[in-house]
């Protein structure tokens, strides 16, 4: 399997390694009456040769030596058991008991790295998977020692072995704290630690390299233009192309449905501190009562038919990278019934962005804008429900944001009422939405978020965001309105149950299952053995 491990990390200086319990020799004799191995059938079939001359290709383990420290046992060996590009690979046989067990793979003196390197790459035939434990095989981690032009040493850490076939280790290596690497550099040993398990286990491993690794610029053809229009200043990033996305379907986005077609809404300011946005229709009454406040969404008060619910919001905002000081509001009103706020926000020393608040009034839902542009949010948090009786947590089917989300329940006066809170994907300018669940006596979080995470050149998008807050007497008014046009094929997969099964298993016990499930009545099933059952192995392309 190719497997590509991408990560960063630090070329950081190395202590001592300790002096081992025992060295002995590697074995440079190949075992007599052991199978050679195949290479893997993918990459002969495509006639793919090795990218670049290796720094050590362990066809030769002349004066190789093994270090041994704490209580591991190990043995290196020149072997064709399993073969990656060359003859032979090096086989590591270890075992150990509980403890700091390290193994340390030395050549019979520094191997000078030609040039200088962003990138290092091990191919490693492994003995586990990565998601599934074993505590029979615990995993190893590998490592690489280095030695500069100044004779100080350093450690790159490969990261850990988690599969069971030949896979790609790639790690891209940064220097330490911007200081520059004295290249050239050396490589001194390689490193194997862990395997405290008390029967042997072994990893193979082939064609170590090191390079400058290229980075061009990417490039893409522009998309079709969102199906919405953007906030005023959004980056559409890629959407800049001609025509027109088909969905969402409607500007509302995820508006929850509102059962009720006769009702009115409207804002106002009735007390000294506050703004009132108020629902009422012949269902019920349902007011969001606003105080603003810097450095969060505010205090947002809500009550159905005049009984108070809920605090709604609480804790949430906008989180800055670098934030030092206390924030401050610039400015705060209404124009045509939609409530403004600005204020400004320390990110760092003399830097200040803007965070826009926009709050208004769709149906039952408060509809609420989040603009902060300069790069510098980090995540937009949707706080919790705090201040309610007896709340529990629904966990809705297939809303998932990152992980599962809810609708909460809660009472009023002995009546339930429910709550949702939705980012609306179709604007976001986020990275990834995420999802928290906490529900204590007289609260409760629902949801998460949005996450800005740094772009490849280092910079984050300006945060924009709107947010859905649904609080009303009914459970499906809560939900969030998939505003995407009707599938083709939803009248054939809505009559059909699709499922997916996991893990090694047999084909036998595969269709006895089916015959199970069609004696409860269902007649169509499609069903997905994630790929396990058109695999041999681990081999990397399904159907290969």
């Amino acid at each position: 399997m190719i497997w590509y491990v991408f990560s960063m990390c630090l070329i950081l200086p190395a202590s001592a390694l300790g002096q081992p319990r025992e060295v002995k020799p590697a074995l440079n004799e190949v075992r007599e009456g052991v199978p050679a191995g195949e290479r893997p059938y993918e990459m002969v079939w495509a006639g793919r040769e090795e990218a670049r001359p290796p720094l050590v290709d362990f066809e030769d383990l002349e004066g190789w030596t093994v270090e041994l420290h704490g209580k591991a046992v190990a043995t290196l060996e020149r072997s064709r058991e399993q073969r990656m590009w060359g003859e032979t690979s090096g086989k590591l046989t270890y075992r150990g008991e509980p403890g700091e067990n390290r193994i340390v793979l030395r050549p019979p003196r520094p191997i000078p790295i030609p040039g200088r390197f962003t990138a290092a790459n091990i191919w490693c035939f492994g003995n586990n998977w990565g998601w599934v434990p074993r505590a029979d095989t615990p995993q190893v981690d590998l490592a690489l020692h280095l030695v500069d032009s100044g004779g100080a040493n350093h450690r790159i850490s490969l990261g850990r072995v988690r599969w069971e076939e030949w896979w790609l280790v790639h790690r891209r290596v940064i220097n330490h704290a911007g200081a520059e690497p004295r290249f050239p550099f050396a490589l001194a040993a390689i490193e194997v630690s862990g395997g405290h398990q008390k029967d042997d286990r072994a990893i193979f491993l082939d064609s170590l390299s090191f390079y400058e690794e290229e980075w061009p610029a990417l490039e893409f053809a522009p998309r079709p233009k969102r199906g919405v229009e953007p906030f005023e200043g959004q980056d559409q990033g890629l959407n800049t192309g001609p025509g027109k996305l088909p969905f969402p379907t409607r500007e509302e986005t995820i508006l929850p449905a509102n059962f009720e077609r006769e009702f009115r809404v409207e804002a106002r300011k009735p007390e000294a501190l506050g703004w009132e946005l108020r629902y009422e229709g012949s269902d019920s009454t349902v007011v969001y009562s606003v105080f603003p406040r810097p450095g969060d969404l505010g205090s947002i008060r809500v009550s159905i038919d005049g009984r108070p619910v809920a605090r709604a919001l609480a804790g949430a905002g906008v989180r800055l990278d670098g934030e030092d000081a206390p924030p401050s509001q610039r400015s705060i009103g209404m124009v045509d019934g939609v409530l403004r706020v600005e204020e400004v926000r320390n990110a760092g020393p003399q830097q200040q962005v803007t965070v826009e608040l926009r709050y208004r009034l769709w149906q039952k839902s408060l509809v609420i804008d989040v603009i902060c542009r300069g790069g510098r949010a980090t995540e937009l948090d949707l706080g919790a429900f705090e201040d309610v009786e007896s709340p529990e947590a629904i966990p809705i089917p297939f809303a998932n944001y990152g992980g599962q989300s809810h609708v909460l329940l809660a009472r009023a006066g002995g009546k339930p009422f429910f709550g949702s809170v939705w980012v609306d994907w179709y604007r976001s300018s986020g990275s990834e939405l995420f999802t928290r669940r906490e529900v204590r006596r007289d609260s409760a979080r629902i949801n998460g978020g949005v996450r800005y995470r740094p772009k490849t050149d280092g910079s984050r998008n300006d945060l924009y965001e709107r947010i859905f807050l649904t609080v009303s007497p009914l459970f499906e008014e809560t939900l969030p309105t998939i505003a995407n046009p009707p599938s083709r094929w939803a009248h054939v997969a809505g009559e059909r149950l699709w499922q997916e099964s996991w893990g090694p298993g047999s084909f036998e016990r595969e269709h006895e299952r089916s015959r199970r499930l069609r004696a409860y009545g269902i007649e169509k099933l499609i069903q997905c053995n994630h790929e396990i059952a058109w695999r041999d192995n681990a081999d990397s392309f399904t159907l290969r």
